[in-house]
């Protein structure tokens, strides 16, 4: 009997000297998955912001044509002018030449609209790029799990939540807080 109790002990020994091994393994594989994860993302979100960047200056010189074709087309209508129309004539004339003003006054605000946008989006992305690599470093020295969670908790505020560029107007930032409070739930650890 004193030998089966000595074997159990050493064998609970073993056992727990083993959980706490493969614990550290889980530990180490699951920091390695999320960093080689973030990584991805960074390369993503990096690359889809150098993408938005050329096709914002694309949109840029679009703008920029189309503002100097309404300027062009605008001072061509002034300049020529016909004498001697009736009133109807003048109307039809008139008429035309404002829808025509008009269209092209429009087609400008709108491709400088999209070229806003996309200057939003790139420098966007790239925040999130930068906010990713910034929770890599954080996350990597910090030792103690609340203040791992903590980081997390700001970098993910800091990805997805709105970030003020400048380039078009800022919404209300419920969105912001709703994600937060999703990732606060997900990484809540429930008591033991």
């Amino acid at each position: 009997v004193k030998e089966a109790e000595g074997l159990v002990a050493q064998s609970k020994s073993n056992i727990a000297a083993r959980g706490a091994e493969i614990e550290d393994i889980v530990s180490k594989a699951r920091e390695a998955s999320a960093a080689a994860g973030a990584a991805v993302f960074t390369k993503d979100f990096d690359r889809l912001a150098q993408k938005q960047e050329k096709e914002a200056i694309r949109w840029l010189w679009i703008t920029c044509v189309a503002v100097i074709l309404t300027i062009g087309v605008g001072g061509a209508m002034w300049y020529w002018t016909e004498r001697s129309l009736d009133q109807g004539q003048l109307f039809q004339k008139l008429s035309t030449k404002l829808l025509l003003l008009a269209v092209l006054l429009s087609s400008s605000v709108w491709c400088g609209r999209n070229y806003k946008a996309l200057k939003h989006l790139a420098t966007v992305n790239a925040h999130r790029a930068l906010s990713i690599q910034t929770l890599q470093a954080f996350s990597a020295a910090a030792s103690d799990p609340g203040a791992k969670d903590a980081v997390l908790l700001e970098a993910t505020k800091a990805v997805f939540g709105n970030v003020p560029t400048g380039y078009i107007n800022e919404g209300s930032g419920e969105g912001e807080l709703k994600i937060v409070e999703v990732v606060r739930n997900m990484i809540a650890k429930p008591d033991k």
